[in-house]
């Protein structure tokens, strides 16, 4: 279901309105949250706005650390830098998907890019034919279908961001 202006438009109101898509699938992504602690230090005042976002975990980082490649639904990760200031916070989402959205990345794609991007389009899973699998081999982007067939992704010149992860 393609959401258009006309679906959209029910939620100018005062009081607000329940979110109802009619999207039956989801996926998992990471947001940024709570940008007005940035440059604070992480202390009793950061924790409670933290829990104003209902964290089911909180993990800070310092600035030399690292962190798991786990997912865990809800939990908030704090990114420290060297002066034991907060430099990111992120919170890891559920979220549902339009029928043209395959997963959460290619959520993430859509909203930096846009939808009819190239790169954005290039992650589009048809229902008929869809992706098993992506692969990144000697700074080649490919997506594998379950016909057997793998399609390489041509680099766009927006893709050169530094921060733009394609995969």
């Amino acid at each position: 279901m393609q959401v258009t202006m006309t679906d959209l438009s029910r939620y100018f109101s005062a009081q607000g309105r329940p979110v109802e898509t009619g999207w039956t699938r989801g996926s998992y992504t990471t947001i940024h949250i709570l940008q007005e602690l940035l440059g604070k230090p992480f202390d009793e005042v950061a924790l409670a706005y933290i829990t104003a976002v209902k964290p089911t975990m909180l993990r800070v980082i310092p600035h030399d650390g690292s962190t798991t490649m786990d997912a865990r639904n809800g939990r908030v990760t704090m990114s420290l830098d060297k002066d034991g200031l907060i430099s990111r916070i992120t919170q890891e989402v559920e979220v549902s998907l339009p029928d043209t959205i395959s997963t959460g990345h290619h959520l993430g794609l859509a909203l930096k890019l846009g939808i009819d991007h190239p790169t954005t389009q290039f992650h589009y899973s048809d229902p008929a034919n869809p992706i098993t699998g992506m692969s990144y081999i000697f700074g080649r982007v490919l997506k594998h279908l379950q016909d057997g067939t793998t399609v390489e992704l041509k680099p766009q010149p927006s893709d050169t961001d530094e921060e733009f992860d394609p995969v």
